[in-house]
């Protein structure tokens, strides 16, 4: 993935390898059709029997799994992805912001490929005031608006959904409006956007207290469990650190990340709709995500000082050490791991970020916020929101990296104790390791878990003969499938 700059340089954003099933025996025409039939099978199972209602599926959509751990991930990536995050913390963050609550996992696999719910999505997204009369009316409208242009499965937050008030709301409740919705709903729907989002700005710092509450739990768990592991060979006690891990990131980690991502969300979205309502140019608002310091900006000038010998590589490999390019992945290297030898990151000049005449500050924001439904809310309140929660969204997607990194550098240490490679670790569940504390003897625990690496690679193998589409609007996706251009 890739972009080109203003002077023709290219700037790599990120790099993965190509997947390839070039060296997988060719099932049989009867075996490979009795996979696929299996497959359907398995997402037919989810869908409701009663309603008509068909379940959409999306590799890309809000959680973005394609991303996180790629089209055809092993079980570990898969297990943890889904224990930490898509099970049910993603919700639990979402709750205190005034969303629905939502019962179903947020994921399923079909083979190896790793789906996002779109009901799941459209349900949590809808306040949790909206009556089920409207719920019902604006899930469908959701899915018919998706399913009029699939593209848009990637960016059903921005496309699709209306999730907060911004000042295009207006607009985006026409839509609704000519679709059939009568006037009553629309205004109830607007005004628990309304009261929804003021509570979000209004009570920010309050939700900020408490969510860095949590990660400083998360931290001192992490900080813990790393000094601890250094003085230990005991296969059972790592393991019992793995699940402390696992158990402090979904409880303290994933969602305070969700809640402040929602928010950054709804900054972004304000943000974006001054541009399209003219209060703003797109120059403007740039300049303002442009003076925003994030962990990214941060990662940028410490590299710059650790190339240029004014940062020592201790401090800052304790920074990001961690870090890897696979977040999930137990076969990326951490930075501890590579070199930076050869890496060079050009120092960009740029030129300073002088204030225009119409820059968002708080002055400016104040009489647009006099005649909107923010009114009453001090514009140094919002304009700290909308800047606070972008920053606080890097820096606890940050902390939410560290535990989970340790835990796989955990789960390598155990293979290399019991003589196992990471490349065999990565297809162990992570929820197997539960399991371990009924397990008393080593040689059981070695059987106990090449049986569950065993199974797993050999489902790996079978399903990765299956070529799936990336949007999933019924039975016959799977049977033609549609690779886009």
């Amino acid at each position: 993935e890739f972009g080109v700059d203003n002077q023709d340089r290219v700037i790599i954003y990120q790099v993965r390898p190509l997947a390839s099933n070039v060296k997988l025996q060719k099932p049989t025409y009867s075996e490979f059709k009795s996979l696929l039939d299996d497959q359907i099978q398995k997402y037919n199972d989810i869908n409701p029997k009663s309603d008509g209602q068909t379940i959409l599926l999306s590799d890309m959509a809000f959680w973005n799994p394609s991303e996180l751990i790629g089209d055809n991930p092993r079980m570990l990536e898969y297990s943890l992805l889904r224990k930490l995050i898509t099970e049910k913390s993603w919700n639990l963050g979402l709750l205190p912001l005034g969303y629905s609550k939502v019962e179903e996992e947020l994921m399923i696999q079909i083979g190896n490929k790793p789906y996002i719910r779109l009901d799941c999505v459209f349900e949590a997204l809808i306040p949790s005031q909206v009556e089920k009369h409207l719920r019902e009316k604006l899930v469908q409208f959701y899915s018919n608006k998706i399913l009029e242009d699939v593209s848009s499965h990637d960016k059903i937050e921005f496309d699709i959904l209306i999730s907060c008030w911004d000042f295009d709301c207006g607009n985006r409740i026409g839509e609704l409006r000519n679709a059939g919705f009568k006037s009553k709903d629309l205004k109830d729907f607007e005004n628990i956007l309304i009261d929804l989002t003021r509570k979000c700005i209004s009570g920010y710092e309050s939700h900020l207290s408490r969510l860095n509450k949590d990660i400083t739990k998360l931290i001192a768990t992490t900080n813990m469990v790393s000094e601890s592991m250094q003085k230990t060979d005991d296969i059972w006690n790592l393991a019992k650190m793995v699940n402390t891990l696992i158990e402090d990131i979904a409880l303290h980690g994933t969602p305070q990340f969700s809640s402040v991502a929602r928010m950054a969300f709804m900054s972004k979205a304000i943000c974006d709709s001054l541009i399209t309502t003219k209060y703003f140019k797109e120059t403007d608002i740039n300049l303002f995500y442009n003076s925003i310091r994030t962990v990214a900006s941060e990662f940028r000038q410490d590299f710059l000082l650790f190339k240029n010998d004014k940062l020592s590589k201790k401090l800052f490999l304790d920074k990001y050490g961690h870090l890897r390019s696979g977040t999930f992945n137990i076969l990326a290297p951490t930075y501890r791991d590579i070199s930076f030898g050869s890496l060079n990151i050009t120092e960009v000049h740029h030129e300073p970020n002088i204030p225009t005449i119409n820059s968002l500050s708080p002055e400016s924001i104040t009489d647009i916020i006099k005649v909107s439904p923010l009114q009453g809310i001090p514009a140094e309140k919002i304009y700290y929101f909308l800047r606070s929660s972008i920053e606080q969204r890097e820096f606890f997607k940050f902390q939410f990296t560290k535990p989970l990194s340790l835990a796989l550098d955990i789960l390598v240490k155990i293979g290399n104790l019991i003589g196992r490679s990471s490349e065999e670790m990565s297809f162990l569940d992570i929820n197997s390791l539960r399991m371990l504390m009924l397990v008393h003897s080593k040689e059981e625990l070695l059987k106990f878990l090449d049986m569950n690496i065993a199974y797993n690679q050999k489902l790996h193998k079978k399903n990765s003969n299956l070529v799936l589409p990336p949007f999933v609007g019924g039975e016959l996706d799977f049977k033609i499938v549609n690779l886009g251009e």
